[in-house]
């Protein structure tokens, strides 16, 4: 029996294909981890390492926080689960079909942790301008 100084919550994490984990958190363990920490870096992508990805997406896996690089291709990831080894994406959307990934990623609570660069195989392909005299799929011309 657990003692009422030692009331447990019940965590379930999402891991890698699918699998969940249960397990029982008590009251200091769960603070620190409700607390997280900060992930930054940038992603390139091509042959130079140089190339900045823009608007990819960024993924801690299994934990359902996300983010998308800036034009220069920085990220800031916040509320990352604390002391806990962690697995960042990078991909190409909406196919993922480049990704790349950085394992081990352990941050503390409250801490602010520079992952460096993630350098994606292929580069994004650049979103056309849209073109506001078109008609939309939706419209039927002005008929």
């Amino acid at each position: 029996m657990i003692p009422i100084a030692w009331r447990a919550m019940t965590l379930r994490v999402a891991l890698a294909g699918g699998l969940v984990a249960t397990a029982l958190v008590g009251p200091g363990l769960a603070h620190a981890a409700a607390s997280g920490g900060t992930l930054i870096g940038t992603v390139t992508c091509g042959p130079d390492e140089e190339t900045p990805a823009a608007h990819v997406l960024v993924d801690l896996a299994g934990t359902g926080l996300s983010a998308r690089t800036d034009g220069a291709g920085r990220f800031v990831l916040q509320s990352a689960p604390s002391g806990r080894s962690l697995v960042l994406d990078a991909s190409l959307e909406p196919t993922g079909s480049s990704v790349t990934s950085r394992y081990n990623v352990v941050v503390q609570a409250g801490e602010t942790l520079d992952v460096g660069n993630l350098d994606l195989p292929a580069c994004p392909m650049p979103i056309p301008p849209s073109d506001d005299s078109s008609p939309s799929p939706l419209s039927d011309g002005g008929n």
